[in-house]
């Protein structure tokens, strides 16, 4: 199981929003911007604003790829 691997807890969030541009960020792609492959260590936006804070996904947030990519992890168990 990745989720122990990934120091994801159950207290984790699933979903944050940068701070500057109010972009949906998943806890896969937080995670992924805190490893050693990251190129741009610590920047966990596209914006590379590293504030972010948990945030509630919009109605149409539910359509993007990545959100649906990281429901089918969670479905699995891999997150």
């Amino acid at each position: 199981m990745i989720r122990p691997k990934l120091g994801m807890g159950d207290s984790d969030f699933d979903f944050y929003r940068c701070y500057k541009c109010k972009r949906l960020i998943t806890r896969v792609e937080e995670i992924r911007a805190f490893s050693k492959q990251s190129k741009n260590p610590g920047a966990v936006c596209a914006c590379g604003s590293p504030k972010y804070t948990p945030a509630n996904m919009i109605w149409y947030e539910w359509f993007l790829p990545r959100v649906w990519r990281f429901a089918y992890l969670r479905i699995r168990g891999v997150v």
